[in-house]
């Protein structure tokens, strides 16, 4: 992703810090430090910023629909892009960090400690009915693999059972239309990653 389009911060308590970013080339990432202002539990939280994408007659573009007619496109459908992460550093058992509720437009919320999963799925800070996927690091090399799946009820909430220690994601995508005109469907996606232990 381009770098000005990612913003990432370091929250612990009550305290925020942005964390700045530069492109590796090398390892083809934007890479970032921070230091924990204290011991204990923390969060990184990342927001990939909306892009605009066009579907046209040449192809998948950039931009949107008044900016490519402009320059004499033909286009067919336009989609807004987002991305909103999360991911728990130092979990602690006696810690409620993990279920801080940030206010992004998309977000997992953790409503128990880690190991026996219930997560929710709040679209503008409300329940919404979505699919969440739960997967591990090292579970499959085969991008969008996960080792469990469910569908929220119309509270948001789903559940999972953590099989193994490790670092953990949940993942959830929601589409939604657009009527203000900056493009035919917004699609955002959201992800919570989290260490267990044991």
């Amino acid at each position: 992703e381009p770098v000005d389009t990612v913003v990432v911060e370091l929250i612990q308590g009550n305290a925020k810090e942005p964390v700045k970013l530069v492109e590796d080339a090398k390892v083809k990432a934007l890479v970032g430090k921070a230091a924990l202002p204290a011991d204990g539990p923390a969060m990184i939280v990342g927001h990939r910023l909306p892009q605009i994408w066009s579907d046209t007659t040449e192809g998948v573009l950039e931009g949107g629909r008044k900016d490519l007619e402009a320059k004499g496109k033909k286009v067919l459908k336009v989609g807004k892009y987002e991305k909103f992460a999360k991911t728990v550093l130092n979990p602690a058992a006696n810690d409620g960090l993990y279920k801080k509720v940030l206010g992004h437009d998309l977000e997992i919320v953790l409503l128990t400690n880690p190991a026996d999963i219930k997560a929710e799925v709040l679209l503008n800070g409300k329940p919404v009915k979505a699919p969440l996927g739960l997967t591990y690091d090292g579970y499959s090399a085969e991008q969008d693999a996960y080792m469990a799946k469910a569908e929220t009820g119309a509270d948001g909430v789903a559940s999972f059972k953590v099989t193994k220690p490790g670092l953990w994601m949940l993942r959830t995508e929601v589409t939604e239309k657009l009527t203000d005109g900056s493009a035919d469907k917004r699609n955002m996606c959201a992800t919570y990653v989290f260490p267990v232990m044991k």
